[in-house]
C-alpha cells in the first residue's frame, strides 16, 4: 500500500510505546469482530486460493492499464456506505482504544475529526485499484497488509495487489452468506476490516527497532493463523498469493 510508513493518524503514531504493548492491542482490536471475521472466514480456507488456474487466468485478465472503475465483475460484493454506521464503528475503535488509555482515545478521536479512518484507507488503498465500499477490495487490503507485517515485507506492487484482488473475489463467490448480506451488515464488516487494516499499518509505523518489528511479525501471524491462514508459508507475486 501506499505511503505505508506515513499514512496512519498521526497521533496513533506516539500510541504504545512497548512492542509488548502494541501485540497485546493488537490481538484486543482484531477479537472486537471475531463473530463478523468468522462469519466470513469460516466456509473457506484462504489457502486453497494459492495456484488456483482460475485465479491465474482472471489475474491475466485483469492485466491492462484501462480505468479500474470500467472492469466487469462477475461478483458484486459492494455496499452503500451510511453515516451512522462509520460513525458507530468508529466509536467502537475508540472505546476499545479507551481500555487502554483514556487520553490516547481524546486524542485519536480529535485527529479523526480532522480525516476519518475511511478517507485515510481510501487514500492508501486508490492507487492500488480497491475501493472502500466494497468488501472483497476491503479484505484483500486487510490480506496484504497483514502479510506485510507477519513477513516484514516492502511495498507491494499494484499487479500484485489486483492479483490477490482476483483471489479473493474467487473464493467469495462461493460464500453465500456474504452473497446474501444485507448492505448494513456489509458495511459493518467492511469498515471493521478497514480499522483492523489501519491499525495494523500504525503498528508497523511505530515498530522501529528490529526486536519490535518481529514482536509485531509474530504478533501478526499468530493472528492470522487463528484465522486459517499461515502467512510463513505464502508469497506474494505477480499472480498473487502462492505457497513457498
Amino acid at each position: 500500500m501506499p505511503n505505508l510508513h506515513h499514512s496512519a493518524p498521526a497521533v496513533l503514531f506516539a500510541l504504545l510505546c512497548s512492542a509488548t504493548a502494541q501485540a497485546q492491542y493488537y490481538g484486543t482490536q482484531i477479537d472486537v469482530n471475531t463473530n463478523l471475521n468468522m462469519m466470513l472466514l469460516q466456509q473457506q480456507d484462504l489457502g486453497n486460493m494459492a495456484g488456483a488456474h482460475e485465479v491465474v487466468q482472471a489475474t491475466k485478465r485483469l492485466r491492462h492499464d484501462e480505468d479500474d472503475a470500467t472492469r466487469p465483475e462477475v461478483n458484486d460484493f459492494s455496499y452503500l456506505p451510511t453515516a451512522a454506521i462509520s460513525e458507530a464503528m468508529e466509536q467502537r475503535f475508540l472505546d476499545n482504544l479507551r481500555k487502554t488509555d483514556e487520553s490516547m482515545a481524546r486524542s485519536a478521536k480529535n485527529d479523526l475529526a480532522d480525516r476519518d479512518m475511511i478517507e485515510r484507507f481510501e487514500a492508501d488503498v486508490g492507487p492500488y485499484g480497491l475501493r472502500s465500499d466494497d468488501v472483497a477490495d476491503v479484505m484483500t487490503a486487510y490480506w496484504v497488509v497483514t502479510w506485510m507485517a507477519a513477513n516484514q515485507t516492502d511495498l507491494p506492487k499494484k499487479g500484485e495487489v489486483q492479483a490477490v484482488r482476483a483471489q479473493v473475489r474467487q473464493q467469495l463467490a462461493d460464500n453465500e452468506k456474504l452473497r446474501s448480506a444485507g448492505n448494513d451488515t456489509r458495511q459493518q464488516l467492511a469498515e471493521a476490516y478497514i480499522y483492523e487494516t489501519m491499525w495494523t499499518i500504525t503498528l508497523r509505523s511505530n515498530a522501529n527497532s528490529k526486536a519490535e518489528r518481529q514482536q509485531l511479525a509474530s504478533a501478526t501471524q499468530a493472528q492470522a493463523l487463528k484465522m486459517g491462514l499461515d502467512m510463513s508459508r505464502m508469497e506474494l507475486r505477480s499472480d498473487g498469493f502462492v505457497r513457498r
